[in-house]
């Protein structure tokens, strides 16, 4: 830090100081860069005399990449504009840095207007616009090379003098976000820079190549951020899409590292993974780019490939996101040292070779991007006035979503929409449609005809057949699916006089609590809202005794009856250790925080059903919850269900280190999550759900806890004939074996605490386990079954669909005085498949009570 404050004070120096002659390029940047005919403005700090370390001999950190870019703005204000754009969870800066010619520069906000005008089809773009051309580095943390090329390539940009950066800044606005995901990035370097010895060490055992658990490929909840962009749940995810929205590139550069023994990738990727919705013209344009790619390495030596292992398919990725939208998207991939150095089949990759060929590939991309410009605008032009015209002649005029019970989740799918920049109303009379009736003011409609038309047709379809199998990704996504929406398409658009104005989105707003004058007895709430777990948490943690109903009953509210599912919860007044002011303070804070709308029971004998103070209406406990982490299990899936439960529903949740779990500490867990991995038995573990703890065990662990057999858990097989096939398509083959993500249905019994606040029988869950569980003999321990046509969208091979066809998609065992859940799939599935969570949240909290709902104690 001492180095960069220096470097600060010599720049505020060189400021004031008359402008000196242009200094020549260090023999690290002629290595680096390798152009001719450049020479640098000496009032612009060098990266590596800024850090005080050659590029590539030490991982930079946030910090320092943030303070070096704000050197850059304040040395160059002429050619560079610095923004903060937001903070990640663990608290660091996200960053845009613009650079353009001093022209551009002065009219910036016009170029920005001019160039989101065209991507939207509304005006087309000058013969003399320059292109936008955005740099994103390093979204996963622990594939380095990226942001240490990103100094680099800012420098030559903001301090270069010639004709070649001159070219680039007057045809092209350059974005630059150099660390896309600032929290694992920190992570990894800090892991790698602890390891290295005075000399880099390339010996693949040695512990600096050797990253623990959860690695820093990951943000902060151990998301990948990769494939956030469509769902955009992190506040990475939502700044990108932020900044894609309001800048609209034509052209994006998405900069990874893949496996040491590899060289380099850049796209096109395989020809027949090509989203078939990506607008025409997409691939042929990436192509022309490429070529400049080629030169550039080919120039230096590297070795590099295209065409294959590489998909163009999931619009969650940020290579295919821009695609779908009218942009080019480059996927980049950089053999890594996974440290400083390391060997490999190709030689010892080290860090700074690394950097050297993003270096190089971020300058071909400019390159390709401005001599490219004149067809890069029309592209993004005719795919937005394509994208209205096609629908048409589309069976889909628009789709319509509700979600019954629960207002909130329907407000956050509108404003997510608008994220994306998609166009969507709400519907201002009834609809009936599909066979459910949509209620004005609570369901939104989303036309076909708009713009960001393919992107809305990506979102809502479903799509079974594919040109290959052989996914990289997820095959399917659709989101209304993921948010539990009830949805269907439309084959008219709805009239105008039917939908409210432009911009007037449900909002998640609940009526407002105000305590009654008259005596109530109680209130309550129903359990179907996404946040009514939280709701239920603030009571608890206020010592406050709550109820939950195991059957529905009608409510004498002071409003009138009102019929409340099971799984309500009910807070009487009476009985309680704290006052009836605080317990309407909480009240008033889950109906303005948390969306929840709060009844008041005049009495607490109801006209139907269970009266407050049944049996049927037991006390729910505070729940004390335990996430199983370490290297037995999925960083994934244990990020997701962290994410879920700290940040979504703020229930204080342990990470429990697997590897290490304590056994007299363990008796103060009401339960734990085992979220997909390696299931390790224990001893301690078995005696404390013996003793009446509940163990929620989800996806690939399951097969551990088969052979463990504390249970009588039996897995199904998927049977797969063994034909011979010919050596090429080997890889094809493999995939026809693999559940890769795709979407499933299951019948759930709502009257089960494990579907307590589900809209409905049918549920859709993300399935990514060849994980058949097989129903018992006791239907009471098998709740959800899949559908014997259970696939929704996406890819499955027959023989795996016809295993999952009718299995378990939950089931409960009882051991002893306690009981292990077992959910197949990812019931939190990237922190965004919100629809299925209740499984999940209501395994942790209703466990206990499922005895008494009819599970067996065995089969």
């Amino acid at each position: 830090m001492r180095a960069s404050l220096f470097s600060c004070v010599l720049l505020l120096a060189f400021a004031s100081a008359s402008p000196a002659a242009d200094v020549p390029p260090t023999d690290s940047l002629r290595w680096f860069i390798g152009e001719e005919g450049v020479t640098y403005d000496p009032r612009v700090p060098e990266p590596e005399a800024f850090f005080g370390f050659p590029i590539g001999d030490w991982h930079l950190e946030h910090h320092q990449v943030l303070a070096y870019f704000r050197a850059l703005a304040a040395a160059a204000p002429d050619r560079v504009r610095l923004e903060e754009t937001g903070l990640t969870h663990g608290r660091r800066t996200k960053i845009l840095l613009t650079i353009a010619s001093p022209a551009n520069l002065a009219r910036l906000d016009a170029i920005r207007e001019a160039q989101v005008q065209n991507a939207l089809g509304a005006k087309p773009a000058t013969a003399d616009a320059p292109t936008v051309v955005w740099l994103g580095y390093t979204i996963h943390g622990n594939e380095p090379s990226g942001v240490q090329a990103s100094p680099i390539v800012a420098y030559h940009l903001a301090a270069g003098r010639g004709p070649a950066v001159d070219s680039i800044l007057e045809h092209a606005v350059v974005l630059i976000d150099p660390l896309l995901n600032p929290d694992g990035s920190d992570r990894f370097a800090a892991w790698s820079n602890n390891h290295r010895g005075a000399l880099p060490n390339p010996d693949r055992e040695h512990r600096e190549h050797v990253e623990p658990w959860p690695s820093g490929r990951t943000n902060y909840y151990w998301l990948d951020l990769n494939r956030d962009w469509m769902p955009a749940v992190m506040p990475e995810s939502r700044i990108h899409v932020a900044t894609f929205q309001r800048w609209r590139p034509s052209v994006f550069g998405d900069f990874h590292e893949m496996g040491t023994q590899e060289t380099y990738f850049f796209q096109p990727g395989i020809p027949e993974m090509v989203n078939p919705l990506s607008p025409p013209g997409n691939q042929e344009l990436t192509q022309a780019i490429a070529t400049h790619h080629a030169d550039a390495l080919d120039a230096i030596g590297s070795l590099y490939f295209t065409g294959e292992r590489f998909d163009d398919f999931y619009v969650g990725k940020g290579s295919t996101y821009p695609d779908i939208l009218g942009s080019v998207g480059i996927l980049f991939e950089q053999a890594s040292a996974r440290g400083h150095s390391q060997e490999s089949p190709n030689g010892v990759v080290t860090l700074r070779f690394a950097t050297r060929n993003q270096v190089r590939t971020s300058f071909s991309t400019l390159r390709g991007a401005v001599e490219q410009r004149t067809r890069l605008h029309a592209h993004q032009f005719e795919a937005a006035r394509s994208a209205v015209r096609e629908a048409a002649t589309a069976p889909e005029k628009a789709w319509i979503a509700a979600a019954p019970g629960d207002p909130a989740r329907l407000a956050r799918f509108a404003e997510w929409l608008s994220l994306h920049g998609i166009e969507a109303r709400t519907l201002a009379t009834k609809l009936d449609a599909a066979g459910h009736a949509f209620e004005p003011g609570r369901a939104v409609v989303v036309p076909a005809a708009q713009p960001a038309g393919r992107l809305v047709r990506a979102l809502f379809e479903k799509r079974t057949t594919f040109r290959s199998n052989a996914f990289y990704d997820v095959s399917a996504w659709n989101m209304a699916e993921a948010y539990g929406l009830v949805w269907t398409a439309l084959d008219t658009m709805p009239s105008a006089d039917s939908l409210a104005p432009a911009g007037n989105l449900p909002d998640a707003t609940a009526p407002a609590f105000v305590s009654a004058e008259e005596d109530t007895v109680a209130i309550a709430f129903s359990w179907s809202h996404h946040f009514a777990p939280r709701a239920a948490h603030r009571f608890l943690a206020a010592g406050a005794r709550v109820r939950v109903s195991m059957r529905p009953f009608t409510a004498p509210t002071t409003d009138g009856d009102v019929p409340m599912p099971a799984g309500t919860i009910v807070v009487p007044y009476g009985s309680q250790t704290i006052s009836r002011n605080a317990i309407d303070t909480i009240a008033a804070e889950i109906a303005a925080e948390d969306f929840v709308p709060v009844l008041q029971l005049r009495t607490g004998l109801t006209p139907h059903g269970i009266d407050v103070g049944s049996q049927s209406m037991p006390l729910l406990p505070p729940a004390r919850i335990g996430l199983i982490v370490g290297e037995d299990a999925n960083i994934y899936h244990a990020g997701e269900v962290w994410h879920l439960l700290d940040r979504d529903i703020r229930i204080p949740v342990s990470l429990v280190e697997g590897g290490r779990v304590n056994p007299s500490r363990l008796s103060g867990y009401t339960a734990l999550v085992f979220s997909d991995g390696r299931f390790q038995p224990s001893d301690a573990l078995k005696a404390w759900v013996e003793a009446g703890g509940t163990l929620v065990v989800t996806g690939g662990a399951i097969r551990g806890l088969a052979d463990a057999k504390w249970i009588p858990l039996t897995l199904g097989k998927a049977e797969f004939t063994r034909e011979r096939v010919p050596f090429a398509d080997a890889r094809e083959d493999a995939a026809t074996r693999l559940i890769a993500g795709s979407i499933v249905e299951a019948t759930v019994d709502l009257t089960h605490p494990i579907a307590f606040g589900l809209p409905r029988e049918r549920i859709a869950l993300m399935r990514n386990r060849d994980v058949f569980v097989t129903p018992g003999t006791n239907h009471f321990s098998s709740p959800a079954r899949y559908t014997e046509q259970p696939l929704v969208s996406g890819y499955i091979g027959e023989p795996n669909l016809k295993a999952l066809a009718g299995s378990a998609a939950v089931q409960i065992h009882h051991l002893r005085a306690g009981r292990i859940i077992v959910l197949p799939d990812a019931p939190a599935f990237r922190s965004h498949w919100i629809g299925s969570a209740k499984l999940l949240l209501n395994a942790i909290h209703f466990g206990p009570f499922m005895r008494e709902a009819g599970a067996s104690t065995d089969e």
